[in-house]
Protein backbone atom coordinates (compact mmCIF):
# COMPACT_ATOMS: atom_id res chain seq x y z
CA UNK A 1 0.00 0.00 0.00
CA UNK A 2 1.24 3.54 -0.70
CA UNK A 3 1.76 6.23 1.93
CA UNK A 4 -1.45 7.61 3.46
CA UNK A 5 -2.87 10.58 1.53
CA UNK A 6 -6.34 11.91 0.74
CA UNK A 7 -8.17 9.70 -1.75
CA UNK A 8 -5.57 6.93 -1.56
CA UNK A 9 -6.17 3.37 -0.26
CA UNK A 10 -4.72 2.82 3.22
CA UNK A 11 -6.15 -0.50 4.43
CA UNK A 12 -7.66 -3.62 2.89
CA UNK A 13 -9.97 -5.72 5.08
CA UNK A 14 -12.06 -8.79 4.46
CA UNK A 15 -12.00 -12.53 3.91
CA UNK A 16 -8.81 -12.91 1.86
CA UNK A 17 -9.14 -16.71 1.76
CA UNK A 18 -12.40 -16.30 -0.16
CA UNK A 19 -11.56 -13.16 -2.09
CA UNK A 20 -7.98 -13.66 -3.29
CA UNK A 21 -6.46 -16.75 -4.89
CA UNK A 22 -2.72 -17.55 -5.09
CA UNK A 23 -1.59 -19.94 -7.83
CA UNK A 24 1.73 -21.73 -8.27
CA UNK A 25 3.09 -21.13 -11.76
CA UNK A 26 3.67 -24.12 -14.08
CA UNK A 27 7.44 -23.63 -14.04
CA UNK A 28 7.42 -24.01 -10.25
CA UNK A 29 10.76 -23.50 -8.55
CA UNK A 30 14.01 -22.69 -10.32
CA UNK A 31 17.39 -23.20 -8.63
CA UNK A 32 20.63 -21.96 -10.15
CA UNK A 33 24.19 -22.03 -8.81
CA UNK A 34 26.17 -18.89 -8.02
CA UNK A 35 29.32 -19.25 -10.14
CA UNK A 36 31.31 -16.52 -8.37
CA UNK A 37 31.13 -17.94 -4.85
CA UNK A 38 34.37 -18.21 -2.89
CA UNK A 39 36.13 -21.57 -3.44
CA UNK A 40 35.10 -24.19 -0.88
CA UNK A 41 31.58 -22.83 -0.62
CA UNK A 42 28.47 -23.67 -2.62
CA UNK A 43 25.76 -21.04 -2.97
CA UNK A 44 22.51 -21.26 -4.96
CA UNK A 45 19.76 -18.83 -5.87
CA UNK A 46 16.19 -20.15 -5.79
CA UNK A 47 13.15 -18.49 -7.36
CA UNK A 48 9.52 -19.55 -6.97
CA UNK A 49 7.01 -18.34 -9.52
CA UNK A 50 3.59 -17.40 -8.15
CA UNK A 51 0.54 -15.63 -9.45
CA UNK A 52 -2.59 -14.38 -7.83
CA UNK A 53 -5.70 -12.37 -8.32
CA UNK A 54 -8.98 -11.16 -6.95
CA UNK A 55 -11.76 -13.74 -7.35
CA UNK A 56 -14.54 -12.20 -5.23
CA UNK A 57 -14.55 -8.41 -4.96
CA UNK A 58 -17.34 -8.58 -2.35
CA UNK A 59 -15.02 -10.41 0.07
CA UNK A 60 -12.39 -7.63 0.26
CA UNK A 61 -12.91 -3.92 0.77
CA UNK A 62 -10.34 -1.13 0.61
CA UNK A 63 -10.58 1.84 2.95
CA UNK A 64 -9.52 5.30 1.75
CA UNK A 65 -8.77 8.55 3.56
CA UNK A 66 -11.20 11.38 2.87
CA UNK A 67 -9.84 14.86 2.14
CA UNK A 68 -9.93 17.27 5.11
CA UNK A 69 -12.33 20.21 4.77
Amino acid sequence: MPDAAAGKPVLAVGDFKRGYFIVDHETGTRTRPDNITEPGFYKVHTDKYLGGGLVDSNAIKVLEIKAAK
